[in-house]
């Protein structure tokens, strides 16, 4: 009888210490602490380069280490401030950072949030199938691609749940993150879809989630890259998968045919958020980032300034005020001693404005500044000695069409780049692309016009080359871009043009004008790889003189380094 008392006694004593372990369980697994499972290729995975503003962050914000990284000093599977990069050692921007930065702005302060990074450049989808993965971990023997699958122990899929299962301890998962799908855009797209939904459930099912409480965020591709016709298949999923939502790549800036740019993670990133945030119930407006870059020289500049060359600034080229011109005591109403920057806001906020200048003294230190209809105001005590951004004023400004104008001030100061934007940090090194570009470069005809050195362009970029004599490529090239060129035709005969192109796809094709009347076309067909350049040619008639050519792109997908033309003989009977 006493020993089955005792028995009894332990019995209550071992689950008395069971519900305590459980609730001390229970009790760690933070509610106000929201997870988010990021997984894709290279675009998930960061190829932006991390900058100055992106390497403070708040406190709220953690990473779960994906791997360990020695150089970063973090280790596998502990939580770290989410300072870039979040998935791999030498990684760059990513979606993720930007989500997370975004998430914390605007939930409230008692929330913090995690993210957890598990992503594989160039993969299929297929690649986190759990039944599938070993058919698609060595689709390539590059190394660039197998040494990121070693990284997870060649089983990415499941590397990422293991992560997530410890992050479960401490908090609860809201949310997955999915950027993918380049490598599916010539590889079964139209299956993309179903091929997702399983490894969604599947991730759902092993993690004990709910559909309907972590929703699955997909983003588009680059609009402007090679493999925005996977975008069609991708705004689909929801068809498949009910609680997918599609985030929207549209007007984001690119660095090459795939990936985006700095600019376009952060607004990408913040994309997510905003969706993210709807779903959880928040009334919160996430405004995206808008700046407007100009060059001083190629915006409307008053007869009164001198454009000066300098190879040491953007675009080779930076204005000053004429000598005799000097006014600090009242701003000029002479248009002629003015300089105009129209742009359209696209939000009603805060716009900053930095000037890229070298003024350099005391003396040479000042502008008139003035916003739409608004007096000028005396900007002084700018005085730099090297070229470098300085803010200039600030604005409250309603969405809508605004011109920002700058007048003399003291004679020596020099303007080189002006930037307008919504987020009050100054840009780094020579800015961003301005919205439009100049090149006083008048072209001889014949002769041969590398296509980087455009008078004015919509649309493009310009990349390093891998074509025959290095240099620049003109790429992101999508159908509607177009570049100008002054050229001077020698005599009025026909020419043979020369293009040197190159697509990873089916090719492309731009009309050739003349003084805005069509002259030719031109089309030119597949090189296997987006650096694998050929020349295409057709005939061209051309009048003598001064002409702006212009290249406009019917069909776009292509990279273009240079083009020429060359007199041809004319056979006459």
């Amino acid at each position: 009888m006493d020993i089955l008392k005792t028995h009894k006694k332990l019995a209550k004593i071992f689950l008395l210490i069971g519900s305590l372990l459980l609730a001390t369980q229970t009790f760690s697994r933070n509610p106000n602490f929201h997870i988010y499972i990021c997984f894709g290729q290279s675009n998930m995975e960061g190829q932006g380069a991390i900058e100055t503003q992106d390497r403070t962050v708040d406190s709220r914000f953690k990473v779960l280490q994906a791997i360990d990284c020695s150089s970063l000093n973090r280790t596998k599977a502990t939580w770290y401030p989410a300072i870039p990069p979040l998935c791999q050692c030498n990684t760059g921007l990513t979606p993720a950072d930007y989500f997370g930065r975004t998430m914390v702005k605007y939930l409230p302060d008692s929330i913090t949030v995690g993210v957890i990074n598990v992503s594989v450049g160039g993969c299929d989808i297929r690649l986190f199938d759990k039944d599938l993965y070993q058919n698609y971990d060595s689709i390539s023997t590059e190394t660039w691609f197998t040494t990121h699958i070693q990284l997870y122990n060649m089983n990415p899929r499941k590397h990422l749940m293991d992560l997530a299962k410890l992050a479960q301890k401490d908090g609860v998962i809201k949310g997955i993150l999915l950027h993918q799908g380049e490598a599916n855009f010539w590889n079964n797209k139209e299956q993309w879809p179903s091929y997702v939904k399983k490894v969604y459930n599947d991730m759902l099912t092993e993690l004990s989630l709910k559909a309907d409480s972590v929703p699955l965020l997909s983003g588009e591709v680059l609009y402007t890259g090679i493999y925005s016709g996977m975008n069609p298949t991708i705004r689909t999923l929801p068809k498949t998968v009910p609680t997918a939502h599609i985030i929207s790549a549209e007007g984001l800036a690119g660095m090459d045919h795939a990936h985006f740019s700095s600019a376009g993670y952060r607004t990408l990133g913040m994309r997510y958020a905003a969706e993210m945030l709807a779903l959880l119930g928040s009334k919160a407006k996430v405004i995206e980032p808008e700046a407007y870059n100009f060059e001083a020289e190629c915006s409307t500049v008053g007869s009164n300034w001198n454009i000066i060359n300098d190879t040491q600034v953007s675009n080779n080229s930076y204005v000053t005020i004429k000598s005799g011109f000097n006014n600090t005591t009242e701003a000029s109403k002479d248009s002629a001693n003015a300089i105009y920057f129209p742009f359209t806001a696209k939000s009603d906020t805060t716009f900053y404005v930095y000037g890229r200048l070298n003024c350099p003294n005391l003396k040479s230190d000042s502008y008139w500044v003035k916003i739409d209809d608004q007096p000028f105001a005396f900007v002084n005590g700018l005085a730099t000695s090297v070229w470098k951004w300085t803010k200039l004023k600030s604005y409250n400004l309603k969405a809508g069409k605004h011109t920002l104008a700058i007048a003399n001030g003291e004679v020596g100061a020099k303007l080189d780049k002006i930037v307008i934007s919504n987020f009050d940090i100054a840009p780094s090194g020579m800015g961003d692309p301005a919205i439009r570009v100049c090149n006083p470069i008048v072209h001889q005809v014949p002769g041969k016009i590398e296509a980087e050195l455009f008078a004015v362009q919509n649309g493009i970029q310009t990349e390093n080359t891998g074509d025959v004599g290095s240099g620049l490529d003109v790429g992101g090239i999508d159908a509607n871009d177009w570049m100008e060129y002054t050229i001077d035709v020698a005599i009025d005969t026909i020419y043979n043009a020369t293009f040197r192109c190159s697509s990873a796809g089916s090719g492309g094709a731009v009309s050739i004008l003349l003084d805005d009347v069509q002259a030719g076309s031109i089309s030119f067909t597949s090189t296997g790889n987006m650096q694998t350049f050929q020349s295409f040619s057709k005939d061209l008639r051309l009048k003598a003189g001064r002409h702006t050519l212009k290249l406009l792109v019917t069909t776009g997908g292509f990279n273009i380094n240079w083009f020429m033309f060359e007199k041809k003989n004319v056979i006459r009977n």
